[in-house]
């Protein structure tokens, strides 16, 4: 079968974190393989580049109660998707007809790994959720981890779940020549070890972790956030702002920093060791099946004495960046890579 044509399925066309910067990078690596693609969204960013590369058609959910608009979607999505013959279609948001699901992550996991109490509408959601995978002939898991989740939570076949690690943008992140006089651009401390923690959700992120632990500790280290502002300040640990370019701050810092809860994937780990600079991450970071032991440290998730561990080994370790840093990420991460296999997989697995 030759696919010359797709349809994605997302919430809003919009640059931003997780799915939505996921989404965008579908659309240009379709674009590349000269795919036609059909976008139903909530809404669109008409100035963005990529908006010139797609069908837009509008779902309007507005009108409902913000708890309903994702059932709405799916229905309103049905009836457009059948009018329009842009199958196949796939979704990274909850609908029930899908025929590929893309998982970076299952509201079940978020909860029992956030700690959180289902509510009414969480129910609503894993609802959803759970007749998007049912109804969809192919899952495309973005890590090990998803694919776990998935026959663990919503028993889903093995026969079903392919896993496809996402791709980066390689020529977005290499390092610098001296990280001390970037620190000294960035404002950052000359005299002490600098842990970038890049995060634009706190609480998932693990931010209250590394807030007890850095601002109690009497090494010499210090914690830089960037993206979402911080609620209160704190010893041994500054706000840097939000940065649409943040690759001074990976190559200016020693270790990248990950506490995260729930992290199906988390593109920060990729990004930093592109960058040549380790990462020091929780053992619920999917991006960590990927990356060479000899760039990285793991501690469990929530365990600040392990915390403590492995931060004072990362002081005495030397982190050498012998081989090129793309060597150290066991996947071919290219964006054409990642599309191609994608409609390689619907050609295999759809009818």
């Amino acid at each position: 079968m030759t696919i010359e044509k797709i349809g994605i399925a997302c919430h809003k066309l919009q640059y931003g974190g997780g799915m939505e910067r996921y989404v965008i990078d579908l659309i240009n690596g379709f674009s590349e393989l000269d795919i036609a693609i059909t976008c139903f969204a909530k809404k669109f960013d008409s100035s963005l580049p990529e908006y010139k590369k797609i069908i837009p058609v509008l779902i309007n959910t507005s009108w409902v109660p913000g708890k309903l608009r994702d059932q709405l979607y799916s229905y309103l999505l049905q009836q457009k998707q059948k009018n329009l013959d842009s199958a196949p279609l796939i979704s990274v948001t909850r609908n029930t007809c899908s025929q590929v699901a893309i998982c970076g992550g299952t509201h079940i996991g978020f909860l029992k790994n956030t700690l959180k109490k289902i509510k009414f509408s969480d129910r609503l959601q894993i609802k959803l959720e759970r007749n998007l995978y049912q109804n969809a002939q192919l899952i495309i898991a973005h890590s090990q981890l998803m694919a776990e989740e998935l026959k663990q939570f919503y028993n889903i076949p093995t026969s079903k779940i392919h896993v496809l690690y996402p791709p980066v943008d390689a020529s977005r992140f290499y390092p610098v020549v001296s990280k001390e006089a970037l620190k000294k651009s960035l404002n950052l401390p000359l005299n002490k070890k600098i842990f970038l923690f890049p995060s634009s959700s706190h609480t998932r992120k693990g931010y209250k972790l590394l807030e007890s632990y850095f601002s109690t500790s009497n090494l010499p280290i210090h914690l830089a956030v960037v993206g979402r502002p911080l609620s209160r300040t704190a010893p041994n640990i500054t706000y840097y702002g939000h940065h649409n370019d943040i690759l001074p701050f990976y190559q200016a810092a020693d270790f990248t920093i990950m506490a995260s809860t729930y992290e199906p994937f988390g593109l920060v780990a990729i990004e930093s060791i592109q960058s040549e600079t380790p990462i020091i991450v929780s053992d619920k970071l999917g991006a960590s099946e990927v990356i060479d032991e000899s760039v990285k440290l793991v501690f469990e998730s929530g365990n600040i004495e392990d915390l403590d561990v492995v931060i004072r080994q990362a002081l005495t370790t030397d982190f050498c960046f012998n081989k090129d840093a793309n060597q150290l990420i066991n996947y071919d991460f290219s964006l054409k890579t990642h599309c191609q296999k994608i409609l390689n997989l619907i050609d295999a697995f759809i009818q």
